[in-house]
């Protein structure tokens, strides 16, 4: 649930996105780098990859399992999604950067744009989804939200954002962590 910005605020973003792409640029090309030819550059790795998730996916789907969904592309160099593909039993993939990097090596992912809408508070949210569960449904939707988390993440905000959100709509809550989910995956496993 989004909604816009003020038209001041948006030229302000804008101008300032603006600055620092210009900024950007013009440090890129006193390195000597031609944006161009690291947009092509980029967008060859970037296939690479989807084509390397593209044959991972299939393999999946042919032994009757879920494929991975992938939102952006840098999500497939994370580690968590790394150690992913690797349980599964595929190789890691890697990142071609041939072309696309800075003089200190690291990729150069693009500059992004800016927005006109903002996302809307969570209390908004909450109503919304409430009010959207009476007006569409005879019987109340219950909904349940699960958290994943890593190790070390302590969320407490959003765990009770999520709580609120879950008790207000008949449904529930729960945090799940990686070994959670380890332990949950065993369980199926094991059922099999």
């Amino acid at each position: 649930m989004s909604h816009d910005i003020a038209p001041a605020e948006y030229e302000r973003r804008k101008a300032r996105h603006e600055k620092e792409v210009a900024e950007c640029l013009a440090q890129l090309k006193r390195d000597g780098i031609d944006i161009k030819a690291v947009e092509a550059a980029r967008g060859r790795a970037y296939a690479k990859v989807r084509s390397e998730m593209d044959a991972v996916n299939a393999k999946l789907r042919s032994q009757g399992k879920s494929p991975f969904i992938i939102t952006r592309i840098e999500r497939v160099f994370e580690s968590d999604f790394q150690a992913a593909l690797k349980k599964a039993g595929f190789s890691v993939i890697k990142l071609d950067t041939t072309g696309w990097t800075d003089k200190q090596g690291k990729p150069i992912w693009g500059f992004g744009g800016v927005s006109s809408v903002t996302g809307a508070d969570f209390d908004e949210l909450i109503l919304h989804v409430s009010k959207l569960q009476w007006s569409l449904s005879k019987d109340r939707a219950a909904l349940n939200y699960f958290l994943f988390v890593g190790l070390s993440e302590e969320p407490k905000a959003a765990m009770e954002n999520l709580s609120k959100l879950s008790t207000r709509n008949d449904g529930k809550f729960q945090l799940l962590t990686t070994r959670r989910l380890q332990e949950m995956s065993a369980r199926d496993d094991a059922k099999r």
